[in-house]
């Protein structure tokens, strides 16, 4: 019933549900707090970031840390007031630990941008192969085209194997 009072909310566009949204995402339940992640994903600007991000580190791998993970680069690129969600975004990565960027990169790398092209270039060029993994996986899912040189300079230099496989499906 909460799951379904929540939708109904967030479909009409009531900005009154917000806090409702935000409480409920961790709900104890999946379903509410899914329903609540999409509802801030319709909703939500960059006061929801930090909620949104800390659904996205606690949910669990597969169908509901992907939908957290649509929510936050909506917010971060489409709804109003993207452009300082995506900053906010960036404080909270830079902010994370080591194990919670790893959940955070993909949703990094989908927002783009230069603040998050500064990240994705020090881990790209880090010595530490951990870390450069990091950095192309997210090149490999940019919004746009503008890491296009980049990429092609990394396939070039990369030696055969797996990077330039990657590198070349981007």
């Amino acid at each position: 019933t909460k799951a379904a009072l929540l939708e109904i909310a967030a479909e009409r566009r009531d900005r009154v549900v917000v806090p409702e949204l935000v409480a409920a995402t961790t709900d104890a339940d999946a379903t509410v707090r899914q329903t609540a992640v999409r509802g801030l994903e319709r909703l939500g600007g960059p006061a929801e970031v930090a909620t949104l991000v800390a659904a996205l580190v606690k949910a669990p791998e597969g169908g509901e840390r992907s939908n957290a993970e649509s929510a936050v680069v909506t917010v971060c690129t489409k709804n109003g007031g993207s452009a300082k969600a995506a900053e906010t975004f960036l404080a909270r990565f830079r902010e994370a630990g080591e194990a919670d960027r790893e959940v955070l990169l993909p949703a990094l790398g989908r927002i783009g941008g230069p603040g998050a092209l500064a990240i994705v270039d020090e881990l790209v060029a880090s010595a530490d192969e951990g870390r450069r993994q990091f950095g192309l996986k997210a090149l490999t899912r940019w919004p746009d085209a503008t890491v296009a040189g980049r990429i092609i300079d990394l396939r070039a230099k990369s030696p055969a194997g797996a990077d330039r496989d990657t590198l070349l499906a981007a």
